[in-house]
């Protein structure tokens, strides 16, 4: 079938667009002769990828719907009144399709009718990046590191000093570029210190935060235990790293919020603040006998 865009008739006489292939007519009850203009669709079929080169596997397709010859219409017909005389029209029938190239689900599927005077439906913008938002929102996902002894009474050499993180989550994140909207709960796989002075760069690493210990245990409550060998000034750099997965929602102009699945982030690395740690030197003094 051929999509009939538009048609303009008064009686005794058709007005034909120029782009026109062929009138049809028929007299309406009354003897008011109605005519319409039939003319092939001018947009061809469109694909987009909505998550771009790192964002989740989808795809937006338009695609032109070809109905069988004598089976009602896939878009209906209107009648518009011009000072020409009505006009009935029928709508250009597109199938929107948004399918996830991993899985091959279709997670949306639904009949677009484009009309005179109107553009065919569009691709929305790509989805958010989500590997940019999560850098994008870097204060969020870095962590305050604790030590035992603390900065303020300063460490000791040769006695361990504990290490821990703060505020380890989960942390929920949300960004929306419209009409798309992402959210993610991420939380924490691994977390390393990195620790720069008099001893040259040590690395203590564990897969969560842990927490502050009692000054009266043996300080297995902290993630990480240090040992400085050097008295001087030492700066102490926190790397964390996220696991998230994010869920998209699409807000389809014709259906609304459409829910496009979970996907996997991978792993979100912050980097926070260095903190300055000194350390000092206990001097023993022997007595002789």
């Amino acid at each position: 079938m051929v999509a009939v865009l538009a048609g303009t008739a008064v009686v005794g006489a058709v007005v034909t667009p120029v782009a026109a292939q062929e009138v049809r007519c028929h007299r309406a009850p009354g003897g008011l002769l109605k005519c319409v203009v039939v003319a092939p669709a001018p947009a061809p079929n469109v694909t987009a990828d909505l998550g771009g080169p790192v964002g989740p596997p989808l795809r937006w397709s338009r695609s032109r719907i070809q109905d069988n010859p004598g089976a009602p219409p896939s878009c209906g017909a209107r009648e518009v009144d011009t000072p020409a005389g009505p006009v009935i029209e029928w709508g250009i029938p597109w199938l929107i399709v948004i399918q996830n190239t991993e899985t091959l689900e279709f997670v949306l599927i639904r009949l677009d009718c484009q009309y005179s005077g109107e553009d065919p439906p569009e691709p929305p913008p790509p989805a958010p990046d989500l590997e940019q938002i999560a850098m994008d929102q870097g204060a969020v996902f870095s962590l305050d590191t604790g030590v035992n002894p603390p900065q303020e009474r300063r460490g000791v050499s040769q006695l361990p000093t504990w290490l821990w993180c703060s505020n380890a989550g989960p942390v929920n994140v949300e960004a929306t570029v419209w009409p798309h909207r992402a959210s993610a709960r991420a939380v924490v796989t691994n977390v390393t210190w990195t620790i720069e002075g008099p001893d040259g760069r040590a690395d203590r690493s564990a897969q969560e935060c842990g927490s502050e210990p009692d000054p009266d245990s043996d300080g297995s409550a902290a993630a990480a235990m240090w040992t400085p060998n050097e008295a001087g000034v030492s700066t102490i750099t926190l790397t964390t790293e996220w696991s998230a997965q994010w869920t998209y929602t699409y807000f389809d102009p014709v259906i609304g919020a459409v829910n496009l699945g979970t996907f996997d982030l991978g792993t979100v690395e912050a980097t926070s603040e260095p903190i300055s740690y000194e350390v000092y030197e206990i001097q023993s003094v022997g007595v002789g006998p």
